[in-house]
């Protein structure tokens, strides 16, 4: 699992997943296809922002769950968000940090 942030924020965070195509926009994580989710706006929404502060979920997170499709796919369709913006970017928003999970299953 791949977990970061986004500058700009909530609105900076539903713009890059709204402009990802590969990811699925769902949160069962561990599946064979990649994943993502925005907590903040999804599956924590029904809570305060307070209360997911509270819990660690910024605003600007976004977490991935990398599945087996090819290396290549993943990194087309994630390129142009690894830059920071700039007038023909489709996305507003560039990443601040990357804390990388992993876990295996024996």
């Amino acid at each position: 699992m791949v977990v970061f942030g986004v500058k700009g924020g909530y609105d900076a965070a539903v713009k890059v997943i709204s402009n990802i195509g590969l990811f699925s926009h769902l949160a069962n994580v561990g599946d064979a296809k990649s994943l993502i989710l925005h907590p903040a706006s999804t599956s924590h929404s029904q809570i305060s922002e307070k209360e997911q502060l509270a819990g660690g979920l910024t605003p600007d997170l976004i977490r991935l769950s990398i599945g087996i499709e090819h290396i290549d796919d993943i990194l087309e369709d994630w390129m142009p968000h690894w830059r920071k913006s700039d007038s023909n970017s489709k996305s507003s928003a560039y990443f601040v940090g990357v804390v990388v999970a992993s876990s295996m299953y024996v």
